[in-house]
């Protein structure tokens, strides 16, 4: 039969400065650790960039602890972050269980929850909505 999708929650900081990589790298001492060359010159892309970025990636329960740790310290993106742990709640806390065995409103959940997180990704925020209190 067909399988379900996959829905992993992933926490990942870029930064051309390989010192702030480095710094979450020995205080969490959690996280994979790469660089991103973006430089491509025979490709137009949003992503081209003139420097390498330094990435840090936590993931599923990792990325959970890190986000529930920094939650009270995120400005910009706590909304992010709380979807994220909305996410990982529809999670069981055991280890190996199979995503074919999902229900169907656990997938319909993750599944708005992603739309919900990539709309909130390119959501704008306006000096109006801080002025009155509504970002």
């Amino acid at each position: 039969g067909k399988s379900s999708p996959a829905y992993v929650v992933t926490v990942v900081i870029c930064n051309t400065d390989p010192r702030l990589i480095t710094w979450l790298k020995d205080t969490f001492q959690i996280g994979t650790v790469f660089c991103r060359d973006f430089k491509n010159p025979g490709e137009s892309s949003k992503y081209n960039h003139p420097r390498p970025c330094y990435v840090w990636e936590s993931q599923a329960r990792a990325g959970q602890w890190l986000l529930e740790g920094c939650l009270p310290f995120f400005v910009m993106k706590k909304d992010q972050a709380q979807i994220c742990l909305e996410m990982r709640a529809t999670y069981s806390d055991h280890r190996g269980g199979s995503k074919h065995h999902l229900s169907l409103a656990v997938l319909s959940s993750r599944e708005e929850l992603k739309q919900k997180l990539h709309n909130e990704k390119q959501r704008t925020i306006t000096m109006e909505e801080i002025n009155h209190g509504m970002a």
